[in-house]
């Protein structure tokens, strides 16, 4: 069976890699944003992915923000909300093997550490997290009513 939305493009934007020393910040972090925009008919999914791993003495810092094109079907009988929906929890999930797989890539060649391998993600959870964070810093509190 054929799915709905199509992939139709991967384009990376911008790739930094930071070699740091530990007395700037010595933990592990991970951190996943998205954006979205409908143009012309399809769907512009960005992502921005920054990891930071301790590697002994320093400590690599590798960011990365890629650009993935979605389409659907013109027989789809999808909404638009329900499009964008699809778009952010399906393209996130096709598009992070690709961005897992440059970040092992780059990290494979620095000799000094280790290949850093992205965890597992469960987009529904990440998504729905991120636009119920997006969701309190709009609401207005109860002090600001009008």
């Amino acid at each position: 069976m054929i799915s709905d939305i199509q992939f139709v493009e991967f384009i990376i934007t911008n790739i930094d890699y930071k070699v740091v020393s530990l007395e700037e910040d010595n933990e592990d972090n991970f951190e996943f944003a998205y954006g979205l925009k409908e143009v012309d008919d399809t769907y512009i999914l960005s992502i921005l992915t920054k990891v930071a791993d301790v590697q002994g003495d320093h400590k690599v810092e590798i960011t990365i923000e890629t650009k993935g094109r979605f389409a659907f079907l013109e027989d789809c009988d999808l909404e638009d909300k329900s499009k964008e929906n699809v778009v952010k929890t399906n393209g996130s999930a096709i598009m992070y093997p690709y961005i897992r797989a440059l970040i092992h890539s780059i990290s494979s060649v620095d000799t000094r550490g280790d290949v850093i391998i992205l965890p597992t993600i469960n987009f529904n959870k990440v998504i729905e997290d991120i636009d119920s964070n997006i969701k309190e810093e709009i609401t207005p509190d109860e002090n600001n009513k009008g």
